[in-house]
Formats: structure tokens, C-alpha cells, sequence
């Protein structure tokens, strides 16, 4: 197991800003994405630093000074890129939001920063920050990073495009705001629904960003002329750093761009883009899991063989490295034919390079890690803050460990809370001295942090054990007959599941015991579908121990969606408002029966 050496010192902020300065200057492909028009198009370095010179000489002539704050509102584009690193380069304070951020959190953030500029991205973002623009007392300019017009009136376009003036990055002032870089909690909403009690923007420095640059290029997670592409939103810390440790390593930032975050878009993207490394959400490694596993069972024979050899492979594959650092003669060979003749057709419909996942820890169950193993694709955990200090533990992308702890970054200590809560100090932490609560809870194995979910997942039965419902849920979703699971049960005697069902699997399965029926209402009502979801939560329940097992289960007769509210734009459940739709089926689990 590697460990990475905390007695090193740290890198100086400024030599890696330097190195990834001279890095992007050298690259001849720095960033590719897709255009409107479907064709893959790029900037050289060079191009990309340019139009950052472009964006920094807009905001001076906005009259904006170093230590003054601009938000962020945009997806991910070339534009944004290049304003971000005008905002890094000239001192400026980057507060970046999620560009699915609803209007209430939206309010709460600028009044919280107090922005002389916001950054918008398309009509949609441009219209959610007009409408809350008479709340603020001071009025911040509002520009678009593409042609934007609300009611008739366009605004300011920052389109690197709309201008021939491309200009070099002048050199950086020695009076720089210490505090470059603001972030925010992910999932603000459901920290309010918990009941934290956290300001909405908390600053940090550029030292920490380039701390995590710098460790995540001596870990070689990123290799020169490699492709690095993003699934997650580049408002997160984690991910900022990331795409710039990509710079920093010669690598090429792939961007995706897409509002639609679907497992079939995200697969096109990835094709089209063809990434070496990904940083993706959990979720969708589990569908394209679900994907190949219902392909092997409908077609039989060898591909249900090869899928059976793939996970046995990855287990033993994790097991020997773990045990001895190497595999045996007949392991090495299974895995080159697993690698082979599964491996070869997942990666094609991703590209064709896949060779590592950077993904949140935890969330995956363990036959869809040794799937990912089997087929010689490395899954590498990165935990960090929520509250946006950007990653503090991630495991070297040369070990198939994934669920067994994750080592720190030099210099950062780890406790658990009273409630179990993970918190950390040290480091490139922004509070270095105090103990920072993660917003994640789990335990520890060997001094690691191994982490169960989030606490806005965590229920209390009466009793007070704590309960990890993402924990849970991962699980119930590995059956292939399970789409999406949510456990409820906080304040209450025991624990309850909402069950949406994975409608192409069921309804196969019915067929294969005589019965058609397609509609997912009436599948989600029908007596035998009951039972198939019945024996999947008790198989689930079996692995639990009595505090955690699921008592009672409703199947729902539709999916949750992002349009009614009931997830976020990274696909995870929005708990409070599920329930509250579903508050009488809820409510019906713990009345008195007998």
C-alpha cells in the first residue's frame, strides 16, 4: 500500500503555477471539445493562454482589481477555461457555482461573495441571475461567455471569438489577494436540510489548489499527451484542480460541455472525445456496469462466461497485488484474456484509451469494482472536503484498491466526530489549525479514511445509530432489476426503501416466466414483480447488520427527475423533497398493523 510521504514539503504555489504556465505553453492539443456543429475542434496552448490574456484585459477594463470577487455561472467550455485562468493568473477571487444552481441558492451566494462580475453562460443562467438582481444592494455587471439576450436586450459577450485582439498573459503583480479562489458546499440545499449551520462561500488559496496540482502530477495520475476528460461539474474544487494538474502533467483537457448528463450522452461524449482518464460520478460507472452485465445474461453462453471469468479475475487480480504486489502466471493470463475480449469492447465504447477513473469513494458495490478490474480499467478514490477545500486523500493510481481506505495528501490528519462524521486538519486545509467537518461519514482502517456517503444520506433510527442510506442503496442498486433506491426511516423505528424499478430487466424477466407486460406502472403493481424486489432486499438485508436491514419497500411507478425537483443536476437524490411527495406511502410503513 503507498503512501504518500507527508514529511515532503510542499511545492511553492508559484513554481507549479509556473510549471503549468510553461507546461500549457508547450502543448500543441491543450484542450478539445465538442462544437455545435459536432466536430471536434482544439486551442494549443499557446491559443488557450492567449485568449486568458483576452479575458484578464476584459476585466481590467471592467475595472476590476486583483481581490475582487467574480462568480461563475457557465458550464464547461473553452471560454470558461480561459476566464478562469485569467481569474487565477491576475489575483482575482473566482467563486464558481454550479450552473444548475437554483435562483434562492444563487441570491444566497452573491450576497454571501459580494461579486463585482458574474459570468453566465447561456439565456437560461443569464434569466436566473436577472431575477434576482433587484434583491442584491450592490449591482454586480453581468456578462455572457456566449451571445445572450434577455427580453429583447443582449448583454456583454466575453466570447473569446467576438474579438481578434489576442494578448499575451502579462506578468503577475506582486499584490496579489491571498485569497484567490472562493468555494462553496456541493449539495447546499440538502445541507440546509440537515440543518448545518455553514456560510455559503468559504475562502481558501491558491497554495491549496496548486498543493493538490502539484501531488496529483508527482502520483502520475496524468501522463504527457495523455486526454483527460470531466463528467463533473467544473464548479467543484476537485475538479479544478484536476484539470489543471492535467496541464501541469502535458496532458490534453477534453471538455465535455453537455447539459445532459445521461448515461447514453455521457458514453457519445467520452467516444467522441476519447479519454485516457476520467473524473466521473459513481453512477455512471454502475450503468454501463448494469449495461454489460444484462448484455452477458440475455445472449448466454461465452459472453456469460466471459463476463463470470471478468469478475472472478478481478477479485483474484486485487487480491494477489494486495497479498504479494504481483499476480500469478495463471492470473496474469485470465486477465490478459479478460482484458482482451471484454476489456477491448468497454473501452471501445468510450473511446478506445480508458485506462483510469478518478471517482468518489465508496459507492460502488464490490462485484461492479472487480468488473472494472477484471477489464484492466483502474478505479482511483479521491475524497475531499464538501465544503470545497478540493481533494485531501486520493490513492495512487498504480494500486487496485477501491472501499479499503484512502491515503492523504502530505501534511493532512483525520479523525472521526462523535457522529462519525470524517473531519481533517493539516495540509492545504483553509482552517490548517481547527479540525474541518468533511460533510462524510465513515470510519477509519489503519488511519484511513473509509467512507460510507454523505450526511445529508445518514438516518438516525430511534436508538441513535447512525445509518448510511447511500451505503445501502448502492447495494439494492447493484440487482440489475433495481434502477434507483432511496432509504428512509430517519426518527423511526426501523428502515424503509422507495424502489424504482430497472424496467428493461424486469420486463424480461417476466417474459421468461410467461408474462408480458410493458407499461411501468403496470409492472411496478404486479404481484410476482413484488416478490422478485422482495428477495433482492432480503438478499441485501442478509449482508446488514439488524439495525440497517430494510423492513418495509414500496415500488414507485416512475423514475425521480431532475424537472420535478427530485435530483440534483449530478443526478443524486434530493431526500426532502422526495419524501415530501411520497410523504403518505412514507407515513403508511410505521402505522401500527396488528
Amino acid at each position: 500500500m503507498q503512501k504518500l510521504d507527508s514529511s515532503e514539503q510542499q511545492a511553492d504555489g508559484q513554481s507549479v503555477k509556473e510549471r503549468l504556465l510553461d507546461t500549457l505553453s508547450s502543448l500543441r492539443v491543450a484542450v478539445e471539445w465538442i462544437d455545435p456543429d459536432g466536430q471536434v475542434v482544439s486551442w494549443s496552448g499557446n491559443e488557450l493562454l492567449g485568449y486568458a490574456g483576452q479575458q484578464l484585459a476584459r476585466l481590467k477594463h471592467a475595472g476590476l482589481v486583483a481581490g475582487d470577487r467574480v462568480v461563475t455561472l457557465a458550464s464547461a467550455s473553452p471560454e470558461w477555461l480561459a476566464l478562469d485562468l485569467a481569474l487565477l493568473h491576475g489575483g482575482f477571487v473566482s467563486v464558481p457555482m454550479h450552473p444548475d444552481t437554483m435562483s434562492a441558492t444563487c441570491l444566497d451566494i452573491l450576497r454571501e461573495a459580494n461579486a463585482k462580475l458574474v459570468a453566465v453562460g447561456d439565456t437560461h443562467q443569464a434569466a436566473r441571475i436577472f431575477t434576482i438582481l433587484d434583491e442584491l444592494e450592490t449591482l454586480p455587471k453581468v456578462v455572457g461567455l456566449q451571445s445572450i439576450a434577455i427580453e429583447g436586450d443582449s448583454i456583454e459577450c466575453w466570447n473569446v471569438h467576438d474579438s481578434n485582439e489576442v494578448m499575451d498573459l502579462p506578468p503577475e503583480s506582486t499584490s496579489i489577494h491571498p485569497a484567490a479562489l472562493y468555494v462553496r458546499p456541493h449539495r447546499t440545499e440538502e445541507i440546509r436540510e440537515v440543518g448545518r449551520d455553514e456560510v455559503l462561500c468559504s475562502p481558501t488559496s491558491r497554495a491549496a489548489l496548486f498543493s493538490v496540482v502539484d501531488w496529483l502530477v508527482k502520483l502520475r495520475v496524468f501522463g504527457s499527451g495523455k486526454r483527460f476528460c470531466t463528467t463533473e461539474p467544473v464548479s467543484s474544487p476537485s475538479t479544478r484542480s484536476t484539470l489543471y494538474a492535467a496541464f501541469s502533467a502535458g496532458a490534453t483537457v477534453a471538455i465535455s460541455g453537455r447539459a445532459d448528463i445521461s448515461t447514453s450522452a455521457t458514453k457519445h461524449t467520452l467516444y467522441r472525445l476519447s479519454p485516457d482518464v476520467i473524473l466521473s460520478h459513481p453512477r455512471f460507472l454502475e450503468d454501463l456496469h448494469t449495461e454489460w452485465a444484462e448484455r452477458a445474461s440475455r445472449a448466454g453462453g461465452l459472453p456469460e462466461l466471459l463476463y463470470d471469468e471478468t469478475l472472478r479475475t478481478g477479485a483474484e487480480l486485487t487480491e494477489s497485488r494486495q497479498r504479494s504486489r504481483g499476480s500469478d502466471v495463471l492470473a496474469r493470463l485470465r486477465f490478459a484474456v479478460t482484458r482482451r475480449f471484454v476489456g477491448k469492447r468497454v473501452r471501445e465504447q468510450l473511446g478506445g484509451r480508458l485506462e483510469r477513473v478518478i471517482l468518489t469513494p465508496g459507492a460502488l458495490a464490490q462485484h461492479v469494482v472487480r468488473f472494472y478490474f477484471g477489464v484492466g480499467i483502474r478505479l482511483i478514490e479521491a475524497f475531499g472536503v464538501a465544503s470545497g477545500a478540493g481533494i485531501t486523500h486520493i490513492n495512487s493510481p498504480t494500486e487496485d484498491r477501491y472501499g479499503e481506505g484512502i491515503s492523504a495528501l502530505p501534511g493532512v490528519r483525520v479523525q472521526l466526530s462523535d457522529e462519525q462524521q470524517i473531519e481533517l486538519a493539516g495540509g492545504h486545509l483553509p482552517t490548517s489549525g481547527d479540525w474541518t467537518p468533511s460533510g462524510f461519514m465513515g470510519q477509519l482502517a489503519d488511519g484511513e479514511p473509509l467512507v460510507h456517503g454523505p450526511m445529508n444520506s445518514i438516518i438516525r433510527v430511534i436508538g441513535g445509530k447512525a445509518v448510511s442510506a447511500n451505503r445501502i442503496e448502492a447495494r439494492l442498486t447493484a440487482s440489475p432489476y433495481v434502477w434507483r433506491a432511496m432509504v428512509v426511516g430517519d426518527q423511526r423505528d426501523f428502515l424503509s426503501a422507495l424502489i424504482v424499478l430497472n424496467v428493461d430487466s424486469v420486463s424480461r424477466w417476466l417474459r421468461e416466466h410467461g408474462i408480458i407486460s410493458h407499461e411501468e406502472s403496470e409492472l411496478a403493481r404486479h404481484p410476482l414483480v413484488y416478490s422478485l424486489i422482495e428477495a433482492v432486499v432480503n438478499e441485501v438485508n442478509d449482508s446488514l447488520p439488524s439495525y440497517e436491514t430494510i423492513r418495509k419497500l414500496a415500488i414507485l411507478e416512475r423514475d425521480f427527475t431532475k424537472e420535478l425537483g427530485e435530483m440534483t443536476a449530478a443526478m443524486e437524490l434530493r431526500r426532502s423533497v422526495i419524501t415530501a411527495r411520497h410523504q403518505l406511502l412514507v407515513d403508511s410503513f410505521y402505522r401500527e398493523q396488528y
